[in-house]
């Protein structure tokens, strides 16, 4: 909480009970609290400036390299999707990146969205449970093959 430009109550409570012949009427909490701040600040300011660049146009080609590094990073290690999603892989990978930055980020989004997808696919098929095509076929079999499913 120092850090964060939050002083003890019981600093105050020690600088007034003991005050110094040089004291100042500025309390020497209020002005380290500013200081910290300040630094805070200026760290902050420095970070993003390092990661978003000084102006707009900066701040689009470094946003742009990430995005660049992203998708190769998706190309070099495809995620597993299931079968009924296109594969990473179909459109080149020079051909992508010629794409828009918007378009790219989209189509991250979209990549994530086919990987959750996908996982759930692959971890609820299991044995106990039907598609809707067996369901309907399982309506004409016996008594004693339906109770081995659940409703």
């Amino acid at each position: 909480m120092f850090l964060k430009g939050f002083t003890s109550i019981y600093w105050h409570e020690l600088q007034t009970a003991h005050p110094s012949p040089e004291a100042t009427v500025q309390h020497w909490d209020c002005a380290l609290v500013r200081s910290l701040l300040n630094l805070y600040k200026a760290i902050w300011d420095d970070r993003n400036t390092h990661l978003h660049g000084f102006t707009k146009e900066e701040a689009q080609m470094k946003l742009r390299e990430r995005v660049i590094k992203n998708v190769i990073d998706i190309y070099n290690s495809p995620p597993k999707s299931h079968d009924r999603f296109p594969k990473v892989d179909s459109i080149p990978l020079q051909s992508r990146l010629r794409q828009n930055t918007t378009s790219l980020q989209k189509w991250m989004v979209q990549i994530k969205h086919q990987e959750k997808v996908s996982e759930c696919l692959f971890t609820h098929a299991s044995n106990t449970q039907l598609t809707l095509h067996q369901a309907f076929r399982r309506r004409t079999h016996s008594d004693d093959e339906r109770k081995k499913f659940p409703p």
